[in-house]
């Protein structure tokens, strides 16, 4: 049998340093790493939000302000981000996504999202996406903070969904249905509750959609739900789907000739909710054209040539970029973007700090 020696204190570093971690909500450090502090050694600062704490401080946040900024100012060069890096293996149902960001400008900062996502989870009552959105300062490395990505995701997504139909949806009022029952159907029926339509919503399943609505009622949220899809698609002005269908069972008929319709829910090359008869007389507008081309079911099932994609950041840079005489279709197309990430942790962390919320961590090298 062989023989184990118990070492007690820090664990050892590559390099031999010794490597020490405090985890006390509300403390910045133990007695240890302070007095590692004094013997010179690296001392970081840093937050961690759940996904409770995301929810209770983005109340108190100008959301759809906040994506508005950093879409123009990526339009403008001024912010940026890598297409997502991918893992999608074909024996699991899921993707692991590395998404890097960067702003140079207003609080040059970096962020990076590691995220699962498991289109399976919302019929199990969970997140599609599980993870967390990592925020540096540009300035030296140093981690600010992180959060909970599934929370992150829901806020930020539903916001821009909201901004891209104050700004693009041709009819100010009338119906605006939901389709979905998931954790972003209720994100986006409490960011889209207040743009002044009716809201009515459906699902497969419909006693979850039954559930969600009187989840939402209690939020003094009211939404309608339809149980015939097809009927609830012919009398909507705007449509908003946030599934994770491999294939489009909206058909391109029912839609009004002047709707408008966002598609939130293919954000990888294996959902498609969108049929390509409404993209091809469509007028379309996306959060970011190399992101949507890469990762969209929809593109990757039209091929080259693409249809015509305008970002909506520009449009919010120049508003003469949408063609106010169009009076056709238009489809808002997300696969969710980096800096959006960025933006909103931003916000987070600066208004935890003020309020003292979230878990306090101290790191020594």
């Amino acid at each position: 049998m062989g023989r184990y020696r118990r070492v007690h204190g820090p664990a050892r570093g590559r390099h031999g340093g010794a490597r020490a971690f405090s985890a006390r909500p509300g403390i910045p450090g133990s007695r240890r790493s302070s007095a590692r502090a004094r013997r010179g050694d690296a001392v970081t600062e840093t937050i961690y939000l759940n996904r409770d704490e995301v929810f209770r401080l983005a109340a108190d946040i100008d959301v759809e302000d906040a994506i508005r900024r950093i879409l123009i100012q990526s339009a403008k060069g001024i912010a940026g981000q890598h297409v997502r890096t991918e893992l999608s293996p074909r024996q699991l149902d899921g993707v692991l996504g590395i998404m890097p960001a960067f702003r140079a400008e207003d609080d040059p900062v970096f962020s990076a999202k590691v995220v699962c996502v498991i289109p399976s989870n919302p019929e199990r009552g969970l997140p599609a996406h599980q993870g967390m959105v990592l925020l540096f300062d540009a300035s030296d490395g140093h981690l600010r903070g992180f959060a909970d990505a599934g929370a992150v995701t829901e806020i930020r997504t539903a916001a821009q969904t909201a901004l891209a139909t104050r700004t693009l949806a041709r009819i100010g009022s009338g119906r605006l249905l939901i389709v979905g029952a998931g954790h972003q159907a209720a994100a986006h029926a409490r960011a889209l509750s207040g743009l002044g339509w009716r809201l009515s919503l459906w699902a497969r399943r419909v006693a979850r959609a039954e559930a969600l609505a009187q989840q939402l009622a209690a939020e003094g949220i009211v939404v309608e739900v339809v149980d015939d899809l097809e009927s609830g698609v012919r009398q909507a002005a705007v449509v908003t789907t946030t599934t994770g269908t491999a294939e489009p069972f909206i058909h391109a008929d029912w839609l009004r000739p002047d709707a408008h319709w966002n598609a939130i829910g293919s954000s990888t090359p294996r959902v498609n909710e969108v049929p390509a008869e409404v993209l091809h007389g469509a007028r379309i507008f996306v959060d970011d054209v190399e992101a949507v081309s890469t990762l969209s079911g929809e593109m990757q099932r039209l091929g080259p040539p693409l249809p015509h994609m305008t970002p909506l950041g520009e449009v919010l840079a120049d508003p003469g970029r949408f063609d106010e005489s169009w009076n056709g279709r238009t489809v808002f197309k997300s696969v969710g973007v980096p800096v959006q990430d960025l933006a909103l942790v931003t916000k987070l962390v600066e208004a935890a700090n003020r309020r003292q919320v979230g878990q306090r961590l101290t790191l020594t090298a």
